[in-house]
């Protein structure tokens, strides 16, 4: 009993991800809360790809409230960059931080992304890019 405690995923939270809109409206912020792995990453997937179905092409995600990020939250955040710059969109990532921050370093993910020490650099940047 206390083996299925620990070690069961967690339940589906769908609020660790709502979108929040931005003055441009084809863009998007999620501020993703807990853990981007194997167990959450699909669910994070789904809200952004359901995002991306409303038509929305430029995304920012805010990391500093995530604790801990495995090879599938990296591989998704991958994966969806690669979907989104091929729709011309965007996607720029802030706060990464502690462990989160190693995993891109470990990776070498760093430049393969957009980082932003906080939410509202990326937003700056986005609309820098949107106004050329």
């Amino acid at each position: 009993m206390i083996f299925d405690r620990l070690f069961s995923p967690p339940m589906s939270d769908s609020s660790r991800y709502e979108p929040e809109s931005l003055q441009w409206p084809e863009s998007v912020l999620f501020r993703a809360r807990g853990n981007l792995d194997i167990y959450t990453s699909p669910e994070f997937r789904s809200a952004l790809e359901e995002s991306r179905s409303e038509g929305k092409k430029h995304f920012i995600l805010d990391l500093s409230a995530v604790d801990y990020i495995d090879s599938t939250g990296l591989g998704n955040l991958a994966s969806f960059m690669d979907v989104v710059k091929k729709d011309r969109g965007s996607l720029k990532l802030s706060g990464l931080r502690g462990v989160v921050h190693k995993a891109f370093v470990f990776t070498n993910l760093l430049d393969l992304f957009s980082i932003f020490d906080t939410s509202n650099d990326a937003i700056e940047s986005l609309g820098q890019e949107l106004s050329e």
